[in-house]
């Protein structure tokens, strides 16, 4: 039953990694709260994927650090 646990929370959180990544590379160019010249540089310059490539690893970095520290967590529970 444990091991069923830890699957469940770990496609949640790539399900919801997949919708936060899928929300930002669905962005357009003329995004509401970017100016279109500041998000057509960004674009032509390849730094927005940058961008999202950081911020997906640093979410990618807090899932796992959650998922370890639940799995310390139980540890000291049973004990």
């Amino acid at each position: 039953m444990k091991k069923m646990k830890y699957k469940k929370s770990w496609i949640v959180a790539l399900l919801i990694l997949f919708v936060f990544v899928g929300e930002a590379f669905s962005q357009s160019n003329k995004a509401d709260g970017i100016d279109e010249k500041a998000a057509q540089i960004l674009f032509e310059n390849q730094k927005f994927n940058v961008v999202i490539g950081i911020i997906s690893v640093i979410f990618i970095g807090i899932v796992l650090y959650i998922v370890r520290l639940d799995r310390k967590i139980s540890k000291l529970e049973k004990k």
